[in-house]
């Protein structure tokens, strides 16, 4: 390699150092702004959570009320026929 072409390499490389590391720095920016949302829902994480466990402790009960029913009237049916 010739002087040039290691300047050339050197200076691309100093180049792409320089891009990655404004990126890196985009990246802990856009991590701690992540964060700081997450944190704000967190409120309405627990509240959806206890929202679909109600609803699905509730379906439950109801699944269990119509297998109740239909196995009654299976029943109330056999026993006419």
């Amino acid at each position: 390699m010739d002087d040039d072409s290691v300047i050339e390499v050197l200076n691309v490389t100093k180049s792409t150092a320089a891009e990655v590391s404004e990126k890196l720095t985009i990246a802990a920016d856009t991590e701690i702004k992540i964060n700081i949302a997450r944190e704000e829902f967190r409120p309405s994480q627990q509240h959806v959570a206890l929202c679909v466990f109600s609803v699905a402790t509730e379906t439950n009960s109801l699944i269990d009320v119509l297998m109740t029913s239909v196995s009654g009237a299976t029943e109330i049916t056999r026993l006419q026929h």
